[in-house]
């Protein structure tokens, strides 16, 4: 049995990544996630389906669990806000077989990852030794 090459790129990004790029990775793992659900409704695929969306659950429930409200409460009750729209969301379309609601989740994961990778550029930009240093609002519990 051969493996997949990805998995070996993916666990050496994981290794690698510093709280905001495992963040990014899991929104980039829920966007996949969701495009492989709305892939298999459209292809009447109810196994796949269900699989994909228990995983893009299973994300979403991480990115909540991870949420550390010490540095912005109010930033992490928005995000917590956000998360529970996506397994609202996510739960509808499993439930009702619609792909509305996927669309819906996908598009709102995208836009957090978009904002999640800004703020990853921003730290990787060169800081003048007399600017303070940016840490994320919101950071990976632990």
């Amino acid at each position: 049995m051969t493996g997949n090459p990805y998995h070996g790129h993916l666990a050496e990004r994981v290794l690698g990544a510093d709280p905001v790029e495992l963040i990014a990775l899991l929104y980039e793992e829920l966007i996949r996630s969701i495009g492989e659900a709305r892939r298999a409704l459209a292809a009447s695929e109810p196994r796949q389906r269900a699989r994909a969306i228990s995983r893009a659950m299973e994300i979403v429930f991480e990115l909540d669990r991870a949420l550390d409200p010490s540095p912005d409460p109010q930033l992490a009750l928005r995000l917590s806000q956000l998360y529970a729209f996506l397994l609202d969301q996510l739960q509808s379309a499993h439930a009702h077989q619609l792909d509305a609601p996927l669309a819906n989740a996908e598009r709102v994961s995208r836009t957090l990852l978009e904002a999640w990778q800004a703020l990853r550029s921003t730290q990787l930009q060169p800081r003048h030794p007399s600017q303070p240093s940016q840490s994320p609002a919101v950071s990976l519990a632990g």
